[in-house]
């Protein structure tokens, strides 16, 4: 079964992201992580989903992006 990885800059980028958002409401950047879990799952369900992003980095080969559902970017 797969299960949902999450390279160290991710752990970094959803932290930054909640404190940011914790400044506002601690509640929100809870309702954020919620999300963000959320959409792992969803993505680990349908790897296929979301818009497909051309890089040059042989590491990010077919590399995705999927928003986090109630959280524009």
């Amino acid at each position: 079964m797969a299960e949902i990885v999450r390279r160290p800059q991710v752990l970094w980028d959803l932290e930054d992201t909640a404190v940011h958002l914790a400044e506002d409401s601690e509640r929100i950047a809870e309702r954020f992580l919620n999300a963000a879990q959320e959409t792992f799952e969803e993505i680990l369900s349908f790897p296929k989903i979301g818009r497909s992003r051309n890089t040059k980095c042989a590491d990010a080969e077919g590399l995705r992006s999927f928003p986090i559902k109630g959280f524009p970017n």
